[in-house]
């Protein structure tokens, strides 16, 4: 779900006003002490104002490059003002990316184009593997939403509409989420539990925080005397993990693609990647900076 506020398009007009400066941008992000030659890392090239290419000065080398190559706009025939202003936009989005919302953005014609970015899109971004663990003081909140499944069947959509056949009975279950939050940069992990039992909630602790951090839950019920080695632990209110829990259960009513279990995973890997990059009501920069460099890493 897009946020249809002029003041977004108006701030992003400021930011990149032309095609120019999208490449200008690029270009500096990409290479921010100095632009080398991609072949030979020669630095200082010669500039084709006419082309808007950068030429190496080494005579055995000449390469031909801008800032667009070797990543993965290099074969796109969508304009870098057009691809800006549609991460903008998905930094701005208040629910899960489908590959509809990309078609759109892009004005591309075929929805298999769409599906193709997309993927690509999310391999370079929120589906990268987790570099480290959470470290310092960590808010711990286990919680539970509804949802609703057809019977004996994987979940049809989150918060179900209209996407449910009129001969089709529905469950209604709840679905166990578990959520840490590092005081340090306000970075996330968050997983979907099976079972609401200790054991799954030991191994994502395990998995997700680094030993000898201090972790903060709401009661004492889901910490045992196995953790006291490696953890110290405090109740207290756990506020930055509710906020989390809260936020991330309004994304996924926000999303609109149609939920099975494996699209429902995509979503909150997504989440923990959106909201570790951008509080509720920031500026878009900051999480389109994360993602562009991302998408422009070789």
């Amino acid at each position: 779900m897009f946020n249809n506020d002029a003041q977004i398009k108006k701030e992003f007009e400021r930011h990149f006003p032309s095609e120019r400066k999208c490449a200008e941008y690029l270009a500096h992000l990409r290479w921010p002490e100095g632009i080398l030659c991609p072949r030979c890392r020669t630095d200082r090239p010669w500039l084709s104002v006419k082309r808007d290419l950068f030429i190496c000065r080494r005579r055995k080398c000449q390469f031909h490059f801008s800032g667009r190559t070797g990543t993965i706009f290099k074969n796109s025939k969508v304009s870098l003002h057009r691809w800006f202003n549609a991460i903008w936009r998905l930094a701005d989005l208040t629910g899960a990316l489908a590959p509809a919302d990309l078609r759109n953005l892009l004005g591309l014609s075929k929805y298999e184009s769409a599906l193709k970015w997309y993927r690509r899109l999310s391999r370079q971004t929120w589906l990268r593997p987790l570099r480290s663990s959470l470290e310092g003081t960590v808010d711990v909140r286990v919680g539970s939403f509804p949802y609703l499944k057809k019977k004996g069947r994987s979940i049809s959509r989150h918060f179900g509409k209209d996407c449910i056949g009129p001969q089709e009975q529905l469950i209604a279950k709840n679905m166990h989420m578990i959520v840490a939050v590092s005081t340090l940069g306000r970075r996330i992990r968050l997983k979907r539990l099976p079972t609401c039992n200790q054991r799954d909630v030991l191994d994502f602790i395990h998995e997700s925080v680094a030993r000898r951090s201090r972790l903060v839950t709401s009661t004492d019920q889901i910490f045992a005397d196995t953790l006291k080695v490696n953890y110290t632990h405090k109740i207290g209110a756990g506020i930055r993990a509710k906020g989390v829990f809260e936020e991330m259960v309004l994304f996924i009513q926000n999303s609109k693609r149609i939920m099975k279990l494996s699209d429902l995973d995509l979503c909150l890997k997504e989440f923990a990647f959106r909201a570790s990059h951008k509080r509720p009501g920031e500026s878009p920069k900051r999480l389109f900076d994360e993602i562009l460099r991302r998408m422009i890493e070789l």
